[in-house]
């Protein structure tokens, strides 16, 4: 039990009881007949009671050493906060465009965000000429002048590398496998390591019948048509048709399709024979694919989405919201370059250093910094606690600034890029073009103008990316593409 201090301890500024009763005899004075209850329950004496809190602490305050005050008791959590910390009243909420990025940056699976002011909303408002009132329908089915909302975004998130599942903003995923190759006899058959890589559909293109695939839908696949090989692809489209139980809700859903692309490498020395792939890729190994790998894959992308929009709407200001929150979908620049090296270098290593560079200048990392770093920096305390707090550090405002999706590619900065490789000597020729769920969209050898730069993050494609060796005017052995992948993953 703890006991309070008696009056001969205390100093009278600092003896509430003594406080409380000269106060109350002092009202005594002033107030004669006119209040005559001083009890506990009284208002007046509640405001009284405060008051004289007040004084006390105040009295103990100014009567003690300021180090006596602000020093916790050792070894013990005090149930006073003496001052609140520079993070808690130097910050704010987030107001800005760039102060939601950081919001979100700040979350452990994000590696960047992007918002833009949203051109569609849900619901579509237009101003009905006849009776002077609005109507709310379908855009399309609207009469009226449509009015377009203010204060609506769309958000698109660039991941962290999953430890499980690797680049989620991918929709391509890659296997290692073992896929036999027939020999002539008597040489006897053998297996071949192969990097299987199946592109899926894009996350936001997903119809809402695909959106609510499960296991048990997957078990009802069956494959409806098998395209033939293309050229260098090794790439084939599997058309799934769905065939559930009930089509009471969805009546179409036996025309749904789910359309996915497969492409293998194997080593430079081995000759992909499709046949074999494709008995190796049956019904069974697309149906176990798809249950142990691509739902929970697809199920931890929509765990962290609505992360995200909580996070969002915790933090929304007043008239604003969040038309849609998207993954960024990738568009993969694929390089065709002639390079003259130097003696000495491991071509494999050269290439993958070349992707490594790329990979950087296309989507540079934003990293955080510690208050000694900012202070460093020359920034001052006011302008590094300016905006949300953040729990992982601080953000140089100017970097998230100047961190803006890259809307070309110029054939020079690429130039630049290469040639500061180690062994590197001459870039004899540069090809480049963007590809997006399997369609190329621009090729050039000078500027490539990226779609959409703020919704597909351009990265670099190294399996469609094709570099030739050159040693003087001699045409170098090229280095294997499996050996590359390996190096670069």
């Amino acid at each position: 039990m703890i006991e309070s201090p008696t009056s001969s301890t205390l100093h009278p500024a600092e003896d509430y009881e003594f406080l409380r009763s000269e106060a109350l005899a002092h009202i005594q004075r002033l107030s004669g007949a006119l209040w005559s209850d001083y009890n506990a329950h009284d208002p007046g004496v509640t405001i009284l009671e405060i008051l004289c809190f007040a004084l006390a602490d105040v009295g103990f305050r100014s009567g003690h050493p300021i180090e006596d005050i602000l020093t916790p008791i050792a070894n013990q959590k005090s149930g006073l906060k003496q001052f609140f910390t520079i993070a808690e009243v130097a910050t704010s909420r987030p107001w800005s465009i760039n102060d939601y990025r950081s919001l979100l940056i700040d979350l452990p699976f994000i590696a960047n965000a992007w918002l833009s002011k949203s051109n569609r909303q849900e619901i579509g408002i237009a101003l009905n000429d006849t009776n002077d009132g609005f109507e709310l329908q379908g855009e399309e089915a609207l009469e009226g002048e449509a009015i377009r909302l203010n204060g609506l975004y769309e958000v698109a998130i660039r991941f962290e590398e999953d430890p499980e599942f690797g680049d989620l903003n991918d929709n391509s995923v890659r296997f290692w496998d073992s896929i036999i190759q027939v020999r002539p006899a008597p040489t006897p058959d053998v297996f071949v390591p192969t990097e299987i890589e199946v592109e899926f559909p894009f996350q936001s293109n997903l119809s809402k019948r695909l959106h609510l695939l499960t296991e048990d839908d997957v078990d009802r696949f069956e494959i409806k048509r098998e395209g033939s090989i293309s050229g260098e692809e090794y790439g084939w489209y599997f058309r799934f048709v769905h065939r559930p139980a009930s089509i009471v809700n969805f009546p179409d859903w036996e025309q749904e399709e789910f359309v996915v692309a497969v492409r293998c490498i194997q080593g430079q020395d081995q000759l992909l024979q499709v046949n074999k792939v494709r008995e190796h890729m049956d019904l069974a190994w697309w149906k176990d694919t798809i249950k142990t790998y691509y739902l929970p894959r697809r199920a931890s992308l929509q765990a962290k989405l609505d992360s995200v929009k909580a996070k969002l709407l915790e933090n929304r200001n007043l008239c604003e919201d969040f038309y849609a929150i998207v993954p960024m979908d990738l568009q993969e620049i694929a390089l065709e370059l002639d390079l003259e090296v130097e003696d000495g270098f491991d071509l494999a290593e050269i290439e993958v250093a070349i992707y490594d560079q790329m990979r950087d200048f296309l989507d540079p990392p934003l990293r955080f910094y510690a208050l000694s770093e900012m202070l460093e920096k020359g920034y001052s305390t006011e302008e590094i606690f300016d905006g949300p707090h953040l729990n992982n550090g601080f953000l140089d405002r100017e970097e998230l600034r100047s961190h803006q999706a890259r809307k070309r590619l110029h054939a020079s900065d690429l130039t630049q890029l290469i040639m500061a490789v180690d062994g590197v000597k001459t870039v004899r020729k540069l090809q480049f073009a963007n590809r997006i769920a399997g369609e190329v969209i621009g090729s050039t050898q000078d500027c490539l103008i990226l779609t959409e730069p703020g919704r597909f993050q351009a990265t670099i494609d190294i399996r469609r990316s094709e570099i030739r060796f050159y040693k003087g005017r001699q045409a170098a052995e090229q280095a294997d593409k499996l050996s590359v992948c390996l190096l670069y993953t």
